[in-house]
């Protein structure tokens, strides 16, 4: 069964950080789940791929998923007044293209230039 975890975090180095993220996991019972993801972000941690700065991790919550709809879903959604502060992203941190395969759709940032993303899709 795929289980799916919701994660904030606070990381408290020289510039204080607070993000979120989300993991999978394949696992035959939520608790091992659990000790999946565990593993997962102790792994990611200690090979560099993230969490580098002393880090608190919380578990926001926890999607066993059952199948799929034909239509897809909406995972999560975290909405934030205000305009969007600075920040950093990055997709399959650590995972071989084997398993996964990540599609940027960002322009390239160069250091001399504005980076302008084209809106996926809007609504009135």
């Amino acid at each position: 069964m795929l289980y799916m975890a919701h994660f904030s975090y606070d990381q408290s180095g020289e510039l204080p950080k607070h993000g979120y993220f989300t993991c999978l996991v394949d696992s035959d019972t939520m608790e091992g789940s659990l000790d999946a993801f565990r593993v997962l972000l102790k792994r990611l941690h200690a090979t560099g791929e993230a969490f580098q700065e002393p880090t608190t991790i919380y578990l926001d919550d926890l999607v066993r998923i059952k199948k799929v709809p034909p239509d897809g879903f909406l995972a999560h959604l975290l909405a934030r007044e205000g305009e969007l502060p600075p920040s950093t992203s990055t997709s399959l941190p650590g995972v071989e293209s084997e398993y996964c395969e990540a599609f940027g759709v960002a322009p390239e940032k160069s250091e001399d230039t504005e980076v302008v993303i084209d809106p996926f899709l809007s609504f009135d």
